[in-house]
């Protein structure tokens, strides 16, 4: 009864979720050098949740504005999502390293937004070498660059349940 009871509460625990709220471009806030402006404009927001198909890597880094957009509901955010617009190029980097062609009513947006703005620099551009190097090529990964920690951690934690939920009945512990 109690192995029961255990697992309803850990089966309910995994079941409860927040209630079903609409998430959402809440506001988009683009950074060039030493300025930043944030709009919430409905097209701009919209416009931001398909921003384009997945498209290759520019040939080279060009000047570019930081991307970020609010992702919420009304006036709560629950995250934030970075990226990288290069204008020339007509791209977006997204954060996970993917490029997308940006669609041209996006792109309009976007270069009202910046108008006033100057553009970061290419060689801060994620993803590209820097324009001058000495030559040395970069260090290969050994591939554990995977986090330890929460690895054992959650092995713990599934070990401690399977204890608690195969451990024999109290009755039965006292006869033997």
């Amino acid at each position: 009864m109690r192995r029961l009871a255990l697992l309803t509460v850990l089966l309910a625990s995994l079941a409860v979720a927040a209630p079903a709220t609409a998430k959402e471009v809440v506001s988009v806030t683009v950074c060039g050098v030493g300025d930043c402006t944030t709009s919430k404009n409905a097209d701009l927001m919209t416009g931001m949740i398909d921003i384009g198909p997945p498209t290759s890597t520019p040939e080279a880094a060009a000047p570019f504005y930081r991307v970020t957009m609010a992702i919420g509901a009304g006036d709560e955010v629950f995250g934030r999502t970075r990226s990288s617009w290069v204008p020339s190029a007509g791209r977006m980097l997204a954060e996970d390293g993917s490029w997308m062609a940006v669609r041209p009513d996006v792109a309009g947006r976007l270069e009202r937004l910046t108008s006033r703005m100057t553009a970061l620099p290419a060689a801060e551009l994620a993803g590209f070498p820097a324009a001058e190097t000495d030559g040395t090529p970069p260090p290969v990964s050994s591939g554990s660059d995977l986090p330890v920690v929460p690895l054992v951690a959650a092995g713990m934690l599934i070990a401690i349940v399977a204890l608690l939920l195969l451990r024999p009945p109290r009755a039965l512990r006292s006869a033997e």
